[in-house]
């Protein structure tokens, strides 16, 4: 397993990103400063797609589009059923997203020329990679300790950042390793950060 400060600098920048979408609109830092490996960058929340489950940080190169993970009642039963069932119901997405395709459909249009990510730890990474299948300009998607995606991931922007040990993400993207045939799917795993909470918190990236 790889040491988590071997991270590339977007796979950082969206590990920021991610950690930053848990706080709810309103409470979200407008700016989000990132320095890792020699390189540096600042990202604006962009306050016309500031929902409670994603949300979008950018600047005049890079727009990142991320998704909340697990943080309340409801959000662990949906992992609860993914864990035992390996699916995210279609329930819960029609549910997601339903409400703010507005704000995914300006995403694409207001981001268009940029260079464009989708991230998103635990249930948000599930939920990362179901909206990139559906987008067809996204360059890359990084995703943390995911939760199980449906069926194979058809683009070959993916990237899955693991802990080990971790046994909500163990599995992900694994479908009887195909991807690691068909090269859509790509799994990075890490040992835990020395100071970090528990093998599946965020800040195993963060830190």
């Amino acid at each position: 397993a790889a040491d988590v400060n071997t991270m590339s600098f977007n796979a950082k920048m969206c590990a920021m990103v991610s950690d930053a979408c848990y706080a709810r609109p309103g409470d979200r830092p407008e700016v989000i400063q990132v320095a890792w490996k020699g390189s540096s960058t600042s990202l604006r929340l962009d306050c016309q797609i500031d929902y409670v489950e994603f949300c979008v940080y950018a600047n005049d190169t890079v727009a990142v589009l991320s998704f909340k993970g697990t943080d309340c009642a409801d959000d662990i039963v949906v992992d609860a059923g993914m864990v035992v069932t390996g699916l995210l119901s279609s329930n819960i997405g029609a549910l997601t997203f339903g409400r703010h395709n507005a704000g995914i459909t300006t995403f694409k249009s207001k981001y268009g020329k940029l260079f464009k990510i989708v991230t998103g730890h635990s249930l948000g990474g599930t939920y990362a990679v179901k909206v990139a299948e559906a987008m067809s300009d996204i360059q890359e998607v990084h995703v943390f300790n995911s939760g199980p995606v449906e069926g194979i991931p058809h683009k070959s922007c993916y990237t899955h950042h693991h802990i080990v040990g971790d046994l909500i993400s163990a599995n992900t993207g694994n479908q009887m390793f195909v991807e690691h045939l068909a090269g859509n799917w790509r799994t990075i795993s890490y040992t835990c950060h020395s100071e970090a909470t528990s093998r599946h918190s965020l800040d195993n990236f963060t830190k």
